[in-house]
């Protein structure tokens, strides 16, 4: 008779296999995010010239923002959902330039997906800084930019895209195109920290989640460094679903004000080099297909959820609240 221990080996070595069914889904799941184009607005009558209904897309590209504190794995999702849907080792030079990290005053990296068969770019990964606070040359700029002293912000190259003062100065929420706002919100925690925020960062990333519900967004969080909990719960012998339910149990409390629902939290397991868990890129590593599932799944619902928001907005002048 197995003993407990065994019992619970078994059952995390099952969860880390897809099944056939889970294969074929991924497949189409995979599918759909490479030859992904945004929504199109479509014309109730003929052009009156042409004689053909006109088409055009609503805007040129999904925007996806990624918010999180620092070390949450915000940069690594993004490397891993790419992998996932392309299935690549390593990114193209064109790709790779976009990634790299000068210093601290980075804004994040940026990541296009392109469409099968098109060179064009249709999904914009928008990484973002984890810190909360401007340095103090970043607050002189800041401070310049609200005198009117630079223009079309060619001299703000070194200001945050995300940072505590930036976010909750109500000055900083003003009309752009549709194209240029995100489509879908992402907040990245990493699941092997408790508690997963400090009181102020949660204070903080409350607000910002109010901000983004009020302004029309479907948040999406994702909790990242999943194999982590899989391995706390083998070694002491738990139901790591179990030990998942009770993360997904605290998310909910942490932002219970806010009409969270489960179906809003992903659990994933980020691609890594010489850390535990799953690698860069290794189909005989355990647990290779669920991440890889797990990353696609996520890939495509976002789009889901940018393409929902992208039709509520969308209007002959595209208007709305930039983040």
């Amino acid at each position: 008779m197995a003993t407990p221990q065994l019992q619970t080996q078994q059952l995390h070595d099952e969860t880390l296999t897809l099944r056939p069914e889970e294969r074929e889904r991924l497949k189409k799941r995979r599918q759909y995010v490479k030859d992904y184009d945004p929504p199109k607005w479509r014309s109730s009558q003929p052009d009156p010239v042409s004689g053909q209904l006109i088409e055009r897309p609503m805007v040129p590209h999904a925007n996806i923002v990624f918010i999180g504190p620092t070390g949450s794995g915000k940069s690594s999702l993004i490397g891993s959902l790419v992998r996932a849907v392309t299935e690549v080792a390593e990114f193209p030079a064109r790709i790779q330039m976009t990634l790299n990290h000068p210093g601290e005053d980075s804004h994040g990296t940026i990541m296009w997906l392109e469409t099968r068969g098109n060179r064009k770019e249709s999904i914009l990964y928008q990484d973002t800084r984890g810190d909360q606070e401007y340095d103090q040359v970043e607050q002189s700029i800041h401070e310049f930019e609200l005198q009117g002293m630079y223009r079309d912000g060619a001299e703000l190259k070194a200001t945050t895209f995300f940072s505590k003062d930036w976010w909750l100065s109500r000055r900083f929420f003003w009309e752009q195109s549709l194209a240029e706002v995100p489509h879908c919100v992402v907040f990245v925690f990493d699941g092997s920290s408790d508690p997963f925020l400090d009181q102020e960062s949660l204070e903080f990333f409350q607000q910002v989640f109010k901000d983004c519900t009020n302004h029309g967004y479907e948040p999406i969080i994702v909790v990242t460094c999943l194999d982590l909990i899989h391995q706390e719960a083998l070694r002491q012998g738990f139901n790591f679903e179990v030990e998942v339910g009770h993360k997904k149990d605290k998310v909910l409390q942490a932002f219970e004000d806010l009409h969270l629902t489960r179906q809003s939290i992903y659990f994933v397991t980020n691609f890594h080099e010489g850390r535990r868990g799953v690698k860069v890129w290794g189909e005989r590593d355990r647990g290779f297909e669920k991440a890889t599932k797990c990353m696609v799944d996520l890939a495509r619902d976002m789009l889901t959820v940018a393409d929902r928001f992208i039709k509520r907005k969308y209007t002959n002048e595209s208007r709305c609240c930039v983040l």
